[in-house]
């Protein structure tokens, strides 16, 4: 018998998916109901551009790694069709080196961080995501996005095997033409599939099965 560390054995063990995505498909239906966006930095985006939404934090990263990325980033503003949002991290030392390499860059939108009301809007806007969070690797394919995961590794393998996720690394030109890629036509491709991390029921699916048990 196969047992999880608990002692249960798995078979017992309902798959629901994560509650994140709950959440983020009911803060999507809010926004679409008459969400008023309460961030300036969110507000007037230009108009006509195909928006690459970006994060970068991991501390792996600093340095070399997140150096290359950045120039790709500066790259991508400069082809001219696309803007480049990313909202800067409060850690010192990727605020500097973000700062420093794109403040001055054109179509390149470096803003605070974000009210998670605000990030859902430009998630459910952008093209492409380039990122090396895990959450946003649950969230993105939520939109049927593509994203490309600045990482050598992922912990959410799903991603990638569900056709939304790409490591690229700090490949600065992997990360130029992935992007062009997937800004090349006149409009936003999405990806054909289920997001392997939830369906947006997960948490009505384990209130079902908590009130199985207690009955």
């Amino acid at each position: 018998m196969n047992l999880v560390k608990e002692g249960v054995s798995i078979d017992r063990v309902p798959i629901v998916g994560n509650t994140v995505i709950d959440a983020l498909l009911y803060t999507r239906e809010c926004i679409r109901k008459g969400y008023v966006r309460p961030s300036a930095n969110v507000v007037d985006l230009p108009a006509g551009k195909k928006l690459v939404l970006a994060t970068l934090h991991r501390r792996e990263n600093i340095g070399l790694p997140m150096e290359a990325v950045l120039q790709a980033l500066g790259r991508l503003g400069r082809d001219g069709d696309k803007i480049i949002v990313l909202p800067v991290h409060m850690n010192p030392e990727v605020r500097k080196q973000v700062v420093g390499a794109l403040g001055k860059e054109c179509n390149v939108r470096l803003i605070p961080p974000l009210q998670y009301p605000d990030f859902v809007y430009l998630l459910d806007r952008a093209w492409v995501v380039v990122s090396d969070s895990g959450g946003v690797q649950e969230e993105a394919p939520t939109f049927g996005l593509r994203i490309l995961i600045v990482r050598e590794t992922t912990e959410r393998p799903e991603v990638i095997s569900a056709g939304f996720g790409t490591l690229v690394g700090s490949d600065e030109q992997a990360i130029l033409n992935s992007v062009r890629q997937y800004t090349s036509g006149n409009q936003r491709q999405v990806v054909a599939g289920e997001n392997p991390f939830g369906r947006g029921n997960s948490a009505s699916q384990i209130v079902e099965m908590l009130s199985c048990v207690r009955s």
